[in-house]
């Protein structure tokens, strides 16, 4: 069986563009906003909308429900991994009614585009944003999740007017740094094979003194919970206060304390000083230059000194060391017969649920997340290469490590197909959709699946995915 190196596999993955050239959106002044003659809808999430520039560039949008055109508003500009435009949308709607943030998400950005279309995205959603809508051009961000995470960043770094990132599950492109500076919010789950990378990268912030913050919440690999993104929105307002760029809101700065405070406590009460200490951080980057900050300082200097806390810290920097090697050693071991795989899949599971609820319990599901990605990017190359019998065993290692992941059942298809079992196909497709696939464009232009479009279990999958 072929060994592939699990570095440049990871890259190949969550890269989903090469070094683009600096194309850069010029924001001379906001006069730039030309009101529409049309009336949108506030308050609710608008699909499919192609922009002013280029018609192939499509994007949903929320408008919060205060929206109107008489004042400027803070833009947060979303990326998905998967094309899935509504999705975050759907997820952060209350928050951003809460702040009163536009929220506006690609429908096109997908792990996998080329550098040209990831610049033509890039460029036109933001002239859209900045022409279509009423933007405060002082107060636009992005986001996005995972490969989509390195499409925010990427924005960023070419378009000096992004004053900060939200990057969920994901950091910077490549081996890419910025040239100036923005404020990087990094959110990651404890479950989230990527938890490593933000956590390494929040730490090289630190020496450089770069903006940023990082969040960690108790998820896997996906999108966050909405009061994380609440978070990073209050924190970009607050930038934006210490700035001059928006007028001091104390409101806003008493809210957040209040609940952060709360927050704070709970994770005391609960023993995850950890925990604790990372929303210290936030909110000592919240009031930076705004408060005086010296009793949350003094909660910071008694977190740190404390052997609950320094015992917690020395356990996790132990479990990623063993996490690195764990996954490692799996690595090599592709290629091992289905038979072992199972036995060892299984052991981790007992461990799992031995463990549960604890720091190493999420520390072996990273070990899995982090087989599985190298399944999908193995499993990727050989299908691609038309490798029939690596294929076909590394879709069924693929299937036991993450049997609910929708990918190993699309490629599970896409063999039975070729192999003319369409029966089998069509069954695989339904476990896919069934566990989260959402791309039409993919299935219908899949070259295995021509076979099957004319028939109607195909035509009945198809309608049961939500058009964007």
């Amino acid at each position: 069986m072929k060994k592939v190196n699990f570095l440049s596999l990871f890259l190949l993955c969550f890269i989903s563009c090469s070094t683009p050239g600096q194309k850069k959106v010029e924001v001379k002044n906001e006069s730039q906003f030309e009101k529409p003659n049309e009336q949108l809808p506030v308050g609710q999430i608008i699909p499919g909308r192609s922009t002013k520039i280029d018609a192939s560039v499509s994007y949903a949008i929320y408008l919060p429900v205060e929206y109107a055109t008489t004042k400027k508003w803070p833009l947060l500009l979303l990326f998905d991994a998967q094309a899935r435009g509504t999705l975050p949308l759907e997820l952060y709607k209350e928050e951003a009614n809460r702040l009163g943030f536009i929220l506006l998400c690609s429908n096109d950005s997908r792990n996998g585009n080329t550098t040209e279309l990831t610049n033509k995205i890039i460029s036109g959603l933001l002239s859209e944003a900045i022409t279509q809508y009423a933007i405060d051009t002082n107060c636009i961000f992005t986001g996005g999740f995972s490969g989509g995470a390195r499409i925010a960043s990427l924005c960023a770094f070419q378009n000096p007017i992004v004053k900060g990132v939200i990057g969920v599950s994901a950091g910077f492109p490549g081996n890419q740094k910025p040239d100036h500076s923005f404020r990087f919010i990094g959110i990651t789950g404890k479950e989230d094979f990527n938890y490593k990378e933000l956590n390494q990268l929040d730490a090289q912030l630190s020496q450089s003194r770069f903006p940023h913050c990082l969040l960690i919440h108790n998820g896997k690999h996906d999108w966050c919970p909405p009061d994380l993104i609440g978070n990073a929105m209050v924190l970009f307002l607050l930038d934006a206060m210490r700035n001059k760029a928006i007028l001091f809101n104390q409101k806003i700065l008493d809210e957040n304390k209040i609940s952060t405070l709360k927050k704070i406590d709970q994770l005391k009460s609960e023993n995850h000083y950890a925990d604790a200490k990372m929303m210290v951080d936030f909110m000592l980057e919240c009031e930076k230059d705004l408060v005086d900050s010296r009793e949350v300082k003094q909660q910071l200097a008694q977190l740190l000194q404390s052997n609950v806390y320094q015992k917690e810290e020395t356990e996790l920097k132990a479990q990623l060391v063993e996490e690195n090697v764990q996954v490692q050693n799996y690595v090599k071991s592709i290629g091992r017969p289905l038979g072992w795989w199972n036995d060892e899949v299984n052991k981790i599971r007992k461990q799992i649920d031995s463990a549960s609820g604890t720091d190493r319990s999420y520390m072996l599901k990273r070990v899995l997340g982090g087989i599985s990605i190298q399944c999908y990017g193995y499993t990727q190359q050989v299908i691609n290469a038309n490798e029939i019998v690596e294929a076909n065993y590394i879709v069924a290692l693929y299937k036991l490590v993450d049997p609910e992941n929708k990918d190993p059942w699309f490629f599970s298809a896409v063999l039975n197909a070729r192999n003319g079992n369409n029966e089998k196909a069509i069954e695989d497709l339904s476990t896919s959709i069934t566990n989260g696939f959402i791309d039409k464009n993919r299935l219908l232009n899949e070259p295995a699946f021509q076979s099957l479009q004319s028939q109607p279990a195909f035509s009945a999958l198809l309608a049961k995915i939500p058009s964007r």
